[in-house]
């Protein structure tokens, strides 16, 4: 699932979305554009959803053990951690055969991953929390996650936000700024 789906979401974007030549920056393919985003977004993604249920899901071993009750939460996002080693991996591999081309700032990725990473525990704190005493938080939260994907530069760079609106979505929108990073 790591990397099918990326390259699902390339698709749907390539054909909704591929034929607006402002999304596409000069000297890359509008594949490698979007594939560059989406495999942050598919790790933040699973992150926020499993993570804020972690804390329900593990709420025997949080009642009968004493350890930090933060742990689940990060132990879920470090497990998607693997799934973006998967999908870095395949981006690396995709990336020159979709047009797209690597340069030395690749070194970046880590450090935006922790970025990346922080950002999904301070989300999933949040919403375990709210999880824990409000139950419908699991069924409100992917449409929440989902409508995230489509408010953030995942399909669009963040030059097409009009430049009025640019610090406002910057700072409503965490991680609009690292997943323009990743490209």
């Amino acid at each position: 699932w790591a990397i099918l789906q990326p390259i699902a979401f390339m698709a749907i974007f390539i054909t909704v979305f591929g034929r607006v030549n402002s999304f596409t920056p000069e000297g890359s393919s509008y594949a490698a554009f979007t594939l560059s985003a989406l495999v942050p977004w598919q790790f933040l993604q699973n992150s926020v959803s499993l993570s804020s249920q972690a804390l329900v899901t593990d709420s025997s071993l949080v009642r009968k053990v004493y350890f930090p009750r933060e742990m689940p939460v990060v132990g879920a996002i470090l497990a998607t951690g693997v799934d973006f080693c998967i999908g870095l991996t395949m981006l690396l591999i995709a990336s020159p055969l979709l047009g797209g081309s690597l340069s030395w700032t690749i070194i970046f990725a880590i450090p935006l991953w922790i970025l990346l990473a922080l950002l999904a525990t301070g989300i999933g704190l949040f919403f375990g929390a709210l999880n824990v005493r409000y139950r419908d938080i699991r069924y409100a939260l992917p449409i929440g996650i989902q409508l995230w994907m489509f408010a953030s530069p995942v399909a669009y760079p963040i030059s097409s936000v009009p430049e009025q609106w640019k610090t406002a979505y910057l700072l409503l929108n965490p991680a609009s700024g690292i997943l323009d990073s990743f490209r």
